[in-house]
């Protein structure tokens, strides 16, 4: 699996890359993320994200001939740094190749390694793959999130997991 991608922390040369990313998948995407969101990618607003990680982190996955495949994107939650969120996207064409649960138990096993004690992620309750996703990488259901997410005109229920260095 490792030889055919590799994951780097986002760079701001990489804004370009990210922003043809968003939007060669937008259709894709608007299944699972409200398009409010997605309607926010520009280079502008990529430059800033990218520019600005003391409270974030970027991680984009690329192939080994430069073609970026897919990102996580962590958000610390508190000023100590041990609780963080993660978001994550694969391009449409590489979705259930087993790459983002690859990444993401790496990813993981990384954030604990330098302090961080509770990883959330927030999906679709209709979401299965994510679902499963989250689970194999040792992730638990922790809530029902109570205001539904409105994708594609239709109110879609979230559900949180959250892993834990305890458990």
């Amino acid at each position: 699996m490792k030889s055919l991608f590799y994951t780097r922390v986002a760079i701001p040369s990489d804004v370009e890359n990210i922003l043809t990313f968003e939007q060669e998948n937008k259709e894709w995407f608007l299944n699972y993320l409200p398009q409010s969101y997605l309607d926010k990618m520009s280079l502008e607003f990529i430059r800033n994200q990218i520019s600005h990680q003391k409270q974030k982190k970027h991680y984009l996955i690329y192939t080994h001939s430069g073609l970026l495949i897919g990102r996580f994107n962590l958000y610390f939650l508190d000023d100590e740094r041990k609780h963080v969120e993660v978001m994550y996207r694969i391009d449409r064409k590489w979705v259930g190749k087993g790459i983002a649960s690859y990444i993401l138990k790496r990813l993981v096993a990384y954030w604990a390694s330098s302090g961080v004690e509770q990883v959330f992620a927030t999906t679709l309750k209709s979401n299965l793959a994510s679902n499963r996703l989250l689970i194999s990488a040792g992730f638990h259901l922790s809530k029902e999130i109570s205001q539904p997410i409105l994708i594609r005109g239709v109110s879609k229920e979230a559900i949180e997991y959250v892993w834990s260095i305890d458990s």
